[in-house]
């Protein structure tokens, strides 16, 4: 081996001799070995401090919100390198996962005295480590590395708080253990929060009388099924074959409508696992994106209407798309809705086979899957076999309200993305198919005011808003089946329910200061049906989502979240 190849080697340290080079080497392993048995001996509490496997001068740790502070419940992953010279040199150390610290930045370069001018030969990592946890506890306006942060901290101390809570909920939740048949294997794997982040976002489903709460507990862009093999890549399911989109994490992600709801936890969820992330936005919103997303994996880029723009730009370089830009139910006419859905999807699609661009992730919608109009209340089990029929003139039917519209738009554009698919047999299509989703919005994304900000999160905020009283919420369209099928297309909802009234009684138990902001669950209509349900099998196959979020926790979790968000608007 060559002296350039020694781990922990600097680039300075290449021009000493070889003598001074080992003798150096010598001190700092025997440190080191000196250090991982001391660590044997120190009550670690929650903290974890090891050296890797296969090379003693890179370490990792992770650190438990202290107790009583704004990070209290997340746990946050450290990296730790050590030089040829160390401990006569600080350690570089940085936080993976992120956190909103004055003295910490978006990279997780840490501003802290003692890895700076007051470091000491005498400091051990475990003492490097607890003094993270002290910053953690308290944090140095004095010498911050966030000047903003600090600012706020200072003058706003609520609102720090606030977003800080926020952070640690969105990016440093630990992980949960959950079993993935990969292959006709059972293998055991962590949920999305395991490298940093988490998709936060809970995939539901809002009819007449129920709510659906469904949160898959996995990542669907998980790790390959074998990891010797597949390390550094993504794959979209685990189980090869046509099923894999294989992405390293070097490659490049176009992700339309990056600043709506779904599409900026994608952003999110791509960059905690290592990838390189280009959103498209428009107008003021990308200005948005581009404070919120600091990463120097993130751009922005300006697309003004995703039915006629040019994306020759945005797709350069490009390695797969994930096109979640969808027109909102009622903000439009149905021609427009229907143009902006359909025309949007296919520009897209044949814009990224023009640039040689074959793997596409489209998230759909499970309203594709019904009628829209019709009774949901028959007890049919949905699956993606099924799809909704509904014809252009339909569409236009005045008397249909703004949702049975949204999923009739839903309906006709996957119907030709599916289409073009066929006819362009380089282009691999998936499409993610889940019910309205609800949850907490991406700091520093979110946009707008009033319920008509707050997308299908508003379907939860008429629990809270209007005169005390009031009627439970007015009944949505719910609807049936039709016939075919796609490989790839991948329903995804959970089996809990809970009926309007029912969430009221929730929270009138669990939030009981807000009782005057409740409808009234006298006289609630009695379910006209059996309630129909949604087969999941492939999506537990393919993609491992096996496990989601309990209806309770999701409803007083979206409520509080919605309670913050009010507040903004006064």
């Amino acid at each position: 081996m060559s002296i350039g190849a020694l781990p922990g080697l600097t680039s300075d340290s290449q021009h000493a001799s070889p003598a001074l080079l080992i003798r150096s080497l010598q001190t700092t392993l025997k440190r080191i070995h000196r250090e991982i048995a001391d660590l044997k001996k120190e009550d670690l509490g929650s903290i974890t401090l090891a050296p890797s496997d296969d090379n003693l001068f890179s370490w990792t740790a992770t650190i438990p919100g202290p107790e009583g502070s704004v990070y209290e419940g997340g746990l946050f992953h450290v990296e730790i390198s050590l030089a040829h010279d160390y401990p006569f040199s600080a350690p570089k150390v940085t936080f993976r996962t992120r956190i909103y610290h004055m003295n910490i930045n978006e990279r997780g370069n840490i501003c802290i005295d003692i890895l700076k001018h007051n470091w000491s030969p005498a400091l051990s990592l475990f003492k490097v480590i607890l003094s993270l946890s002290s910053l953690l506890t308290d944090p140095n306006p004095k010498d911050p590395l966030v000047p903003s942060i600090a600012t706020e901290y200072v003058r706003n101390r609520t609102k720090h708080n606030q977003t800080a809570r926020q952070w640690t909920e969105l990016y440093a939740r630990p992980p949960t253990s959950t079993s993935a048949s990969v292959k006709g294997k059972e293998r055991t794997r962590s949920s999305a929060a395991s490298d940093g982040g988490c998709w936060d976002t809970f995939v539901q489903h809002s009819w007449q009388y129920v709510i659906i709460f469904d949160h898959a507990a996995v990542d669907p862009w998980e790790e390959g099924p074998n990891d010797k093999e597949t390390t550094g890549t993504r794959t979209l399911g685990d189980c090869g074959g046509p099923w894999t989109i294989t992405m390293s994490k070097s490659e490049l992600i176009l992700v339309t409508g990056a600043s709506g709801f779904i599409g900026s936890h994608v952003v999110v969820q791509l960059l905690e696992a290592g990838y390189r992330v280009r959103g498209t936005a428009r107008g003021a919103k990308l200005d948005v994106l581009r404070s919120a997303f600091t990463n120097t994996n993130f751009e922005g880029t300006a697309i003004d209407d995703i039915a006629t723009s040019d994306f020759t730009s945005a797709l350069q370089g490009v390695d797969a798309v994930i096109h979640v830009a969808s027109p909102l139910a009622g903000r439009e006419s149905p021609e427009v809705t229907l143009n902006s859905a359909v025309e949007g999807t296919l520009n897209i699609l044949r814009q990224a086979v023009k640039a040689g661009v074959s793997n596409v992730v489209l998230t759909s919608s499970w309203a594709t899957t019904i009628d829209p109009g019709s009774s949901s209340f028959t007890g049919v089990t949905f699956t993606e076999k099924d799809w909704g029929k509904i014809t252009k003139e339909q569409l236009f039917n005045p008397e249909l309200n703004a949702l049975a519209v949204y999923c009739g738009t839903k309906i006709l554009a996957e119907r030709a993305a599916w289409e073009f698919a066929r006819a362009n047999s380089e282009l691999d299509l998936a499409t993610i198919n889940p019910p309205f989703v609800y949850g907490r919005p991406v700091p520093g994304v979110a946009s707008g005011s009033g319920i008509n900000s707050l997308g299908t999160n508003g379907l939860l905020y008429q629990l809270i808003a209007g005169e005390p009283g009031r009627p439970l919420p007015p009944a949505d369209p719910a609807l049936p089946s039709g016939s075919d099928v796609e490989e790839k297309r991948f329903l995804v909802a959970g089996p809990a329910t809970m009926l309007y009234a029912d969430a009221v009684k929730t929270l009138l138990e669990e939030r009981p200061a807000l009782k005057n902001r409740f409808p009234t669950r006298e006289n609630a209509p009695p379910l006209p049906g059996p309630l129909s349900t949604v087969d999941t099998t492939r999506a537990k196959e393919v993609l491992g989502m096996r496990e989601y979020r309990g209806a309770k926790d999701t409803l007083l979790e979206t409520i509080d979240v919605l309670l913050e968000v009010e507040k903004t608007w006064q």
